[in-house]
């Protein structure tokens, strides 16, 4: 039967390694207590996406479970109205909590709380809990899976890992012998995702969790004070966030990298600097990003990141991450990097530099060229030539077909390590190799969308394109001669 293409669109979308999802199955019968234990214990059924079952909310409801649901998304942005009792830990000493004032009376409580609490709250106030927070749970993200899978496998080191909890309340009374705080008009405005992390990992790993400790912390504000209320929420959720780059950036091969590009000759007067931490830009120098780097070193070796899940493979230290494909022998990370090894990576990248260039060029050409003609309704050269990473690929390609020798490829590739060398070459190199990539993707492409089930987003992100596009220089001898070596 013909594949409904609205369907397949759709379905494009998503994305089945990291997307999360909730079933929602609705009744107006009665629910047994198996059907309700058998979605909290959901089977494998997708063996080809692995881990899948963790991303998965099955929730079985009756009528007044979705009546319930209604009153609980009417009522989100109200507070709760009781006494919230919040039982602290106490320390070696036996003191419950630090208590932090300031000169104007605004109070805070800082302690350690069971998370088994904050699983009964949710379980009994759901979002209601989360009245003052400007964001909610945001699905199941790799932060909040990392957050389930510390409080399951190492519930005694989740304290060093979390930031912990923040809450306000209208009027907090402390009661210091049983280490207890009765807090009015309670909500939680930072740490949403650990709370409903931790209610999640409950469910498969009760003994673990209830061994987490979480620091938290309450402080105590009016109503009518509506200039802190909206601080005191907005600073606890502005943060900046953390990419996975971030934590390689003071790895040793990264310094070294940073080094050595100091000692790059100077372009037009300007110096280089290799940016392994994010920072301002700096006058009279010209930067060259880590994650940009490592974008395209990756893609004119391997191909563009999306085709192995994105950036975050890129600097993933794992057995089957890219991190020692790019920065070491593809096993371990180097813990130095050679002249040789620099003089291969930033003759590449310099490469690369030209062809950005040269590629902005020729695909503005062959639009210009593809619209005058008019050849067809359906425009492939804007489609096929969206993304840089594709054409520094089947350059990569062109040069180890051209080459056939990788340690004489890479042998000419370190002469680009010489910015002036680069720029000398890169009118008739770059333009001419960036020229036949271009045409091998136009080709690729075209071949492509003759297939009833293609979709033009997930071209980019197919290995099996990657073999493609190898095939196509392969066959392409006659393109191969005409090409010539670097140097």
């Amino acid at each position: 039967m013909r594949k409904n293409q609205r369907v397949l669109e759709a379905f494009a979308d998503v994305d089945w390694e990291h997307d999360t999802f909730e079933l929602q199955y609705i009744t107006l019968g009665r629910i047994s207590d198996d059907v309700r234990q058998w979605t909290e214990q959901l089977p494998d059924c997708f063996p080809d996406a692995p881990g899948i079952a963790d991303r998965i909310d099955v929730a079985v409801l009756t009528e007044s479970e979705l009546n319930e649901q209604l009153r609980e998304a009417i009522s989100a942005t109200q507070s709760i109205v009781e006494p919230i009792l919040i039982r602290f830990t106490p320390s070696s000493d036996g003191v419950p909590w630090f208590v932090y004032e300031n000169t104007n009376g605004a109070i805070s409580y800082i302690g350690l709380v069971n998370a088994g609490q904050f699983r009964e709250l949710y379980q009994r106030y759901r979002t209601t809990l989360f009245s003052l927070n400007i964001r909610n749970y945001v699905g199941d993200t790799s932060t909040n899976r990392g957050i389930m899978d510390t409080a399951a496998t190492s519930p005694e080191d989740f304290f060093f890992y979390n930031n912990g909890i923040s809450a306000v309340a209208t009027k907090i009374e402390p009661d210091m012998e049983q280490g207890v705080l009765r807090c009015t008009r309670f909500s939680v405005i930072n740490g949403a995702q650990t709370v409903r992390s931790l209610a999640r990992a409950h469910l498969k790993h009760r003994d673990s969790v209830r061994r987490v400790v979480v620091m938290f912390r309450v402080s105590e504000i009016s109503l009518s004070d509506d200039n802190l209320i909206v601080n005191v929420t907005r600073y606890n959720n502005t943060q900046n966030s953390i990419k996975l780059s971030d934590f390689r950036s003071n790895d040793p091969v990264q310094r070294a990298l940073a080094k050595r590009f100091s000692e790059v000759p100077a372009r037009n007067g300007k110096n280089f600097i290799y940016k392994n931490k994010r920072s301002e830009r700096e006058a009279n120098k010209i930067p060259i990003g880590m994650e940009e780097f490592a974008k395209t070193i990756f893609s004119f070796r391997y191909g563009p990141p999306d085709v192995y899940g994105g950036t975050g493979h890129l600097f993933d230290t794992g057995k089957d991450g890219g991190y020692s494909k790019i920065f070491g022998d593809g096993g371990e990370v180097w813990d130095n990097v050679t002249r040789d090894e620099f003089e291969k990576l930033a003759g590449t990248w310099f490469l690369c530099e030209q062809v950005r260039t040269a590629y902005k060029l020729e695909k503005a050409n062959l639009e210009r060229r593809e619209e005058e003609r008019k050849e067809s309704s359906f425009p492939i050269v804007k489609d096929a030539l969206e993304r840089r990473w594709m054409v520094f690929y089947a350059i990569g390609c062109l040069l180890r077909a051209k080459y056939r020798d990788d340690s004489a490829l890479d042998s000419d590739l370190r002469r680009f390590a010489n910015p002036a060398y680069a720029e000398k070459r890169s009118d008739d190199v770059s333009r001419r190799y960036t020229k036949a990539a271009c045409e091998i993707l136009i080709r690729t492409y075209r071949a492509a969308t003759k297939d009833p089930t293609f979709i033009h987003r997930n071209w980019f992100r197919d290995k099996k394109v990657l073999a493609e596009i190898e095939n196509e220089v392969t066959f392409s001898e006659s393109m191969l001669e005409t090409l010539p070596r670097l140097h």
